[in-house]
């Protein structure tokens, strides 16, 4: 099996047959030499999508083989594909979540959407974001206006109140001048 890939040394030929063993065991595809050199080809032109970067230089790439899209980290210092992500529903995926809290679940459940998919979602997510802010500002502008009120409620009980007690003190005055 080992005459048929590129090996440059023995650390490469551990991290091909990681890589051909995580394509089997999560998605059942025999990872041939040609395939990954394809996925690789993919990598290093840009025809993949860069989902999110790594620690260490790694990067997870969107990247589309034999017809179904799938999440790899793509090491840029190695220059090889280190590993084939879970889909975002099974226990390996939870686990990666986990070991790397910098890379958050969003962001890669994000990537497994269509860009259409991924505006319609980001714009109605903006939209409940904007209607809560919306709601706060309106709440907060009610508060102001509650107690902008309150204050000119106090202010005109203190006027009518001056209003009374000059009025008394007439009363008064006029009551003692006869």
């Amino acid at each position: 099996m080992r005459d048929n890939l590129i090996v440059t040394s023995d650390r490469n030929y551990k991290i091909v047959e990681h890589l051909r063993k995580r394509f089997k065991e999560r998605f059942n595809i025999d990872l041939t030499r040609e395939l990954r050199l394809d996925i690789l080809t993919q990598c290093r032109s840009g025809m993949s999508n860069l989902c999110c970067l790594l620690p260490r230089g790694a990067e997870v790439r969107r990247i589309k083989v034999q017809g179904k899209e799938f999440n790899i980290v793509y090491d840029v210092c190695l220059k090889q594909i280190t590993t084939v992500l879970s889909p975002p529903d099974s226990p390996d995926f939870e686990q990666f979540c986990k070991n790397n809290p910098d890379l958050s679940r969003e962001k890669i459940i994000n990537s497994y959407l269509t860009p259409k998919e991924r505006t319609e979602r980001d714009l109605k997510i903006m939209k409940e974001n904007i209607m809560k802010e919306i709601d706060k500002a309106y709440d907060l502008f009610v508060e102001e206006q509650k107690q902008k009120r309150i204050k000119e409620a106090k202010k005109l009980i203190k006027d009518w109140k001056a209003i009374i007690a000059i009025e008394e003190k007439k009363k008064r005055e006029k009551d003692n001048h006869d």
